[in-house]
Formats: C-alpha cells, sequence, structure tokens
C-alpha cells in the first residue's frame, strides 16, 4: 500500500532523506477498514458450497431431462396408438358403409382401407369394379327371370290390345254396351299387370 508522505504531519520540503524516513517510521498505519469485504476461509467455502449445488443441480437437470424424455416417448407411443386406433375405426365405419350399399366383403375392406389411407385412385378403381358387378348382375337378373317375348301368344299385352281392337269396332258400330264392357275389362286387365 503506498502512503502520502506529504499528508503526514510533520511533513515539509526541507526535510532530508534520513528525517523523512524517520516520520515515516514514527507514523503508525491505521488498520484498514475491512467492514464492506469478505475473509478469504468464508469466501473459499462459500465457492466450494456454490460448485457443490451446482454439481448437484446439473445432475438432477439429467434426471429432469431423462425424464422428460421418457414422457415423450410414452406420449409420441400413445398418439401411434391412438392414430392406429382412430384409422381402425375409420376402415370400420367406412366399411359397413360400403358393405350397406352392396359391396362384397373383401372389395368393401380393400375401398375402406384407400377411403381411410386417401388413396382415392385405388377408391375409384374399386368403385368402378363394383358398378360393373352391379350392373352384369342386373343384366344376368334379368336375362334369368326374363319371360319369353309375347309375340304370337294370346296373353295380356296381346289380349288388350285385342280388347282394343274390339272396342273401337263397338264405338264404331254404335254399340255402347258393349263397348262399356271392354273398356272396364281394359282396365281390370291393366291393374292385374
Amino acid at each position: 500500500m503506498k502512503i502520502d508522505i506529504t499528508k503526514l504531519e510533520g511533513y515539509s520540503d526541507t526535510l532530508t532523506a534520513e528525517q523523512k524516513l524517520e516520520l515515516v517510521t514514527k507514523h503508525e498505519i491505521p488498520d484498514p477498514d475491512l467492514t464492506g469485504y469478505v475473509k478469504k476461509d468464508t469466501l473459499d467455502r462459500t465457492a466450494s458450497e456454490a460448485a457443490d449445488w451446482k454439481k448437484k443441480y446439473n445432475s438432477k437437470l439429467s434426471e429432469d431431462e431423462k425424464r422428460e424424455e421418457e414422457r415423450k416417448t410414452l406420449d409420441a407411443a400413445k398418439d401411434a396408438e391412438l392414430d392406429a386406433l382412430r384409422k381402425k375405426d375409420t376402415i370400420s365405419t367406412h366399411r359397413a358403409e360400403l358393405l350397406g350399399i352392396g359391396y362384397d366383403d373383401k372389395l368393401a375392406t380393400e375401398t375402406a382401407k384407400a377411403l381411410a389411407d386417401g388413396d382415392m385412385a385405388k377408391f375409384f378403381a374399386n368403385q368402378k369394379i363394383h358398378d360393373d358387378a352391379v350392373r352384369n348382375a342386373a343384366r344376368a337378373g334379368a336375362l334369368a327371370g326374363g319371360k319369353e317375348p309375347p309375340a304370337g301368344r294370346n296373353e295380356e299385352p296381346n289380349k288388350r290390345a285385342d280388347m282394343q281392337k274390339q272396342y273401337d269396332v263397338a264405338l264404331k258400330a254404335g254399340n255402347t254396351v258393349e263397348a262399356v264392357s271392354l273398356k272396364n275389362a281394359m282396365f281390370a286387365l291393366d291393374k292385374e299387370q
């Protein structure tokens, strides 16, 4: 620590070097006021405690990070399972609707999966297959349950035409009773069909 000897009591510019030395040695230096300072051993102990706490915090932080990572992994697994269940439900719902409109089981399942996956090309291809199957079934049903054409036979369609001819002849002849009778018979024949 430097001492400004010019401020010491008894100093003058005329003093010799020996007198200045004697003045300095006689002067008592007061103990410094250390009220705002911390002792070295206290500082060392506090720094050591802070380092220990920092190590504990970092290890705890690592544990917290591990827990957070585990939580994220579990959440991701739950989300994946939820998405799979939602997709399965969507497929099941679409499959039921497709079966309700006449799709066969295999085609309904494939089409429902295509809808759930957003594969519209597959959906439209399966829709065409279904439409073709419906048309073919309608044709087969029409051919299988179809009647022989009535040409040449005296069944209802020809019977009606014959009655119409007789009715026209009766009206021209002025025979209204026969015309009314034939008209009623044609109505009855129309109702049967």
